[in-house]
């Protein structure tokens, strides 16, 4: 597990006193709202003034448990200051498995052409997919050659790649018609079917190191 002090979810507190940060401790536990769980997976750990800490040898249940992070800052006179991060997820990546396009060998209609796929295999949700047809040409590039996002975001290479029709929403329809294209007879053709995942980004503004203490609510830590 890899922790970077950037990625808390703090708020900065205002008219409070500021004092520097002597040194941080790090500790993962299974829900934040109790200090009883912030850090019953890793206890709290002495770091140092290192900003960012791997551990090692852990036993985290895959998909199964959410795992936080809290950060505790400790000036020279002692005052404290903490923050947790988002739910983390083990065993989470963004790995798709494809699958196949089914499409027949040999297609009776010049403008259009109907396929359907299964759903793509993935441990974060498929937000939605995108259908562009093509064919090989001495100008295309192959689709198995190219990077998706360049695919979709309609690059010169892909526009040229899917000319016969450009990479289009399709939701997440695992069915599609294409319509309305100009096919020539006895042409060759490919189908490439593009899945997007849902990922979440978390973004906090970051403060120059130091600490921040109140004398009547918690704190909270910032470091750039």
């Amino acid at each position: 597990m890899y922790w970077d002090v950037n990625l808390g979810n703090a708020e900065k507190i205002k008219d409070v006193t500021e004092q520097a940060v002597d040194y941080y401790e790090v500790a993962v536990g299974t829900d934040r709202r109790y200090p009883k769980t912030r850090d019953n997976t890793i206890p709290f750990t002495n770091v140092g003034q290192n900003t960012s800490v791997t551990f090692s040898n852990l036993d985290l249940k895959t998909l199964a448990a959410t795992y936080y992070v809290t950060v505790r800052g400790y000036s020279a006179s002692f005052s404290t200051a903490e923050v947790t991060s988002t739910g983390i997820n083990a065993g989470v990546d963004s790995k798709v498995v494809a699958t196949e396009v089914k499409i027949p060998k040999y297609v009776n209609s010049l403008s259009e052409v109907k396929l359907q796929w299964q759903e793509f295999d993935s441990t974060l949700p498929i937000l939605l997919y995108y259908v562009g047809l093509g064919s090989a040409t001495s100008a295309s590039v192959l689709p198995e050659d190219m990077d998706c996002l360049d695919m979709l975001l309609a690059t010169d290479v892909s526009k040229t790649t899917f000319y016969e029709r450009r990479m289009d929403f399709a939701g997440k329809d695992t069915y599609r018609e294409i319509r309305d294209l100009s096919l020539q007879q006895r042409g060759s053709y490919f189908v490439t079917v593009v899945g997007e995942i849902l990922f979440i980004v978390e973004s906090c503004l970051p403060y120059w190191g130091y600490c921040i203490s109140h004398q009547l609510s918690s704190s909270s830590l910032f470091r750039q």
